[in-house]
């Protein structure tokens, strides 16, 4: 993925969809539950300066704002995934450390009324668990 467009994040959030077991996922490939937000999610991206920024807003922004119907966290970490792979960069937490993390990231606390962690977290979280893919040279 070089820019994101809506139809290359609802491509993903398909095949996501399409490859999982759950009960719940059949047939909520490409349902969409807000245009506007997913079109909000891709124009703001042109503003953000960096690879990290790009990744952290695509990733914080899909699992808070919930776009679809059903996949919004796979989602964001399949897309910040691939924003990170132009780079030859990879999430090197584990799964489990990904799910906790994405889970804490959709959290909305409502005595703080927001969210438990911030863009600016999930930044700084991607820069604190990524490498390069191994047997390539960004």
């Amino acid at each position: 993925m070089i820019e994101p467009t809506a139809q290359k994040l609802i491509d993903i959030q398909s095949q996501i969809i399409l490859s999982s077991d759950l009960p719940e996922d059949i047939g909520m490939e490409g349902k969409i539950r807000d245009q506007g937000t997913l079109d909000y999610i891709v124009n703001e991206w042109n503003w953000k300066n960096n690879l990290f920024e790009h990744a952290a807003w695509l990733y914080y922004k899909i699992a808070t704002e919930h776009p679809f119907f059903q996949g919004n966290k796979r989602t964001a970490v399949a897309v910040a995934e691939n924003v990170l792979a132009t780079k030859n960069l990879l999430i090197s937490a584990s799964e489990e450390e990904i799910k906790d993390f994405t889970i804490n990231v959709a959290t909305y606390d409502i005595k703080k009324c927001g969210y438990e962690l911030s863009v600016d977290d999930v930044e700084e979280w991607l820069k604190n668990n990524v490498k390069e893919e191994p047997g390539k040279n960004i």
